[in-house]
This record gives C-alpha cells, structure tokens and sequence, in this order.
C-alpha cells in the first residue's frame, strides 16, 4: 500500500457536519459497495475531460487494489492516469456545492447518477488521503468528517521514487484509505462479482472505452471486471399485446421472469 502522507494544516468546513450523518452516511450503509463505485466514477469522469480536452487515445485504465482481512473491512487504493487536478482544482473538488465550477461533464459516462460524489466516498474511508500529480506537480488532501480538509504537500515538484511509489508516470490520482465497519464484504473474490453486478457500474463496464482492473493487494492478482448480467432461470409469463405509436399500430412483448 501507499505511504499515509503527513497532514501539515487544515481548511474549515463548508457545511455543518450533521448533514453527513443525516444523509450520505445512511446512504453508504445501505449500499457500502458505492463508496468504492463513486471513486470509480469519479476516476472515469476524469478520463473524459481527458478525451474531450486533449483527444486521449482509450483505453482508459482504472485500478481498484484491495487488501482483504479476515476479520476486519478491506483497505482500498483507485488509481487513475488521467488529468490530476493542480491545487485549486483539487480544493473545488473537494468543496459542497461547486459541481459546476469543476466544469462537470453533462455527457460524461457516469452524469446520470448525481448527489452523492467524490468528497462523499472519502469520507467515508477510514484515514483517506486524495494524491494527485499534474504538470510535475504533486497535491495531498484528505475529508474529515466535521467537513475540515487536511492538506499534504500543496503544488509541491514530484520525485520519480514519489512516481514509482503512486504509479502514476504522467498525469493521475490515487484515492486511499480503509472501507467503514458496514462494508462487510472481506473477500476478494466476492467484492469483485458484486462490483461486477452493480447497476452504478453497468455503464462503464459495458464501455469499450474503459479498463477496469481489480487488484488483490495480498496476491497481486489482477481482474478485468466486466459486466455480468444476472441469470434468468424461470420465466413465468409472456404476453404479446397491440399498442398504438405515433398513429401507428406495433406489436410488444412482455415477459415477466424470475430468478430462484
């Protein structure tokens, strides 16, 4: 795993820390796997600008490395090679409110799914840090949950050991930390099929465009995810019906099936 980056100062809080308890924490506990879904997202969006403002080439390569614990929540690192942010950037990304000011793409892969982002999934990491390097320069910052950002190294010239380390060789960001107490699943193998079966993930894995490798961080094995349709194995009712389209009379099928 990556070396935790020292928190040299903090920035205040935007909003009251409350509202993480009332709305996104709930969220996440009902469905833990989206923290690791919207760094994914977040990793993908990047790569669009990317395409859009510099015609990148695909395939655009994402990387989820979990170190699986028997009895305890796996840490997890998402790593892209896409456009880094500089300082100010980074600090837009990471403040309430300023989707817009991040020149958000409304046709990015993953625009339909709004509300819960970036700074959400952070904060819900246990010792999350955001490293990011653009232009030779790198930035660290991590959320507290009182909304606070703690801040690393700011606009600092990257080193090649710094480089090696975060496996980033031009431009990226790697997010990291440890997944909360509720994210139950501690197997490698099963994190993995769920993220595979995630309806978040359905159009980016379906995506040529997109790469997404899943690493075991105890073994090294690496995992294409792909999409995995669930299986249907009883269909109980089909039903062919006559409706009326723009004055023109077309034949639908409806087929209601079940899994058991």
């Amino acid at each position: 795993m990556i070396t935790m980056p020292e928190e040299r100062r903090t920035e205040a809080g935007e909003v009251h820390g409350k509202f993480w308890e009332r709305t996104v924490r709930e969220a996440f506990k009902n469905d833990p796997f989206r923290i690791a879904i919207e760094l994914v997202k977040n990793a993908a969006d990047s790569y669009t600008r990317l395409e859009k403002s510099e015609n990148a080439e695909p395939s655009f390569e994402i990387y989820v490395k979990l170190c699986c614990r028997k009895k305890s929540p796996p840490s997890i690192e998402v790593l892209d090679n896409a456009e880094g942010m500089d300082s100010k950037k980074l600090k837009e990304a990471l403040k309430y409110g300023t989707q817009t000011s991040m020149g958000e793409d409304t046709e990015a892969i993953t625009s339909a799914e709004k509300g819960i982002g970036l700074k959400d999934a952070m904060m819900a990491l246990e010792g999350n840090w955001l490293i990011t390097i653009r232009n030779g320069l790198v930035n660290e910052r991590n959320k507290h949950l009182d909304f606070t950002t703690g801040i690393g190294k700011e606009d600092e010239p990257v080193t090649e050991p710094e480089r090696t380390e975060l496996r980033i060789q031009n431009n990226g960001t790697v997010v990291i930390g440890k997944l909360p107490e509720y994210f139950h699943a501690n197997k490698f193998a099963t994190i993995c099929e769920r993220l595979q079966q995630h309806f978040l993930m359905r159009k980016l894995l379906e995506n040529s465009k997109y790469k997404i490798y899943a690493i075991d961080g105890n073994t090294n094995e690496k995992m294409l995810l792909q999409h995995v349709s669930p299986k249907i194995e009883k269909q109980i009712l089909k039903e062919t019906f006559e409706i009326e389209y723009n004055k023109k009379k077309v034949q639908d099928t409806f087929a209601d099936k079940q899994k058991y």
